[in-house]
């Protein structure tokens, strides 16, 4: 570090008043230099989190600015920051088992603080238990079959009208957005908020304005199952409103090859 040098030339009748100019500012040096790093932010954040397979984690920190996060494994998914009332919390999700990594910081001015890693644990599910013994008395009859959707028909019809050639990156866009709108629901009160969460996102992610027909049927199930959504400014009917959003993601996935699964 140079402070003032140029004060510092050959002025004066001799060289000791130069040599007493500078030892007077020499402790003023060392305190700039001992208090500088305390300008820098901290972050602390935790070490290590676990999840399982498909849940949203949330995770948070403690700084006194705004924090940013950064994924470090493409596995590892962040939901949008900015959706979140506070930037110190993250959510994100894991489709597949493993150790990954999430870094975050803050900044004070110009001074960003040291990032921290935190690990994530995504634990895979439990397997299946024990089978039950034989129960005494007749075998029971086969299961009945699974009835299908009665809205996949009308779903997959529209989408099949919708022809964008990046259709199936898109689908599956929009699987991950129905789905991520349903886990978050919490976090919201009013269907007005849900439109806007779902019409923010779909700009930042390229879906505004793609697939129309599937987008219409979609909206058509919803107004139909959820009623109250007619009204924006209702409140939502939670458990309903995320059994339509659920629905509608698993309808669409399952027109997506097993690559995108």
């Amino acid at each position: 570090m140079v402070v003032c040098s140029r004060s510092f030339s050959t002025v004066g009748p001799s060289r000791s008043r130069t040599k007493n100019v500078k030892s007077r500012f020499l402790p003023i040096v060392l305190l700039i230099v001992a208090i500088r790093p305390a300008v820098a932010q901290e972050i602390k954040a935790p070490s290590k989190v676990e999840g399982d397979v498909g849940d949203f984690v949330t995770i948070a920190v403690k700084a006194d600015g705004v924090v940013k996060w950064i994924t470090m494994d493409r596995e590892l998914k962040l939901f949008p920051t900015e959706l979140l009332k506070d930037s110190r919390t993250a959510v994100v999700t894991c489709s597949v088992p493993g150790l990954y990594r999430l870094m975050c910081y803050t900044a004070k001015g110009d001074v960003p603080s040291d990032p921290a890693i935190i690990a994530v644990s995504i634990r895979a599910p439990p397997g299946p238990g024990p089978r039950p013994g034989p129960s005494p008395g007749p075998e029971p009859g086969p299961a009945p079959e699974p009835q299908p959707d009665p809205y996949a028909k009308s779903i997959t019809d529209a989408l099949a009208l919708d022809m964008d050639p990046d259709k199936q990156n898109l689908t599956a866009k929009f699987v991950e957005l129905y789905q991520a709108t349903a886990d978050y629901l919490d976090g919201l009160d009013t269907y007005q908020q849900v439109f806007t969460v779902m019409t923010n996102t779909a700009k930042k992610v390229g879906l505004s304005g793609k697939l129309p027909n599937m987008q219409r049927s979609v909206a058509a199930m919803m107004t139909t199952e959820v009623p109250g959504s007619k009204v924006l400014t209702n409140k939502i009917d939670k458990p309903k409103c995320r059994e339509m959003l659920t629905r509608a993601s698993k309808i669409l996935k399952d027109t997506l090859p097993k690559r995108h699964h």
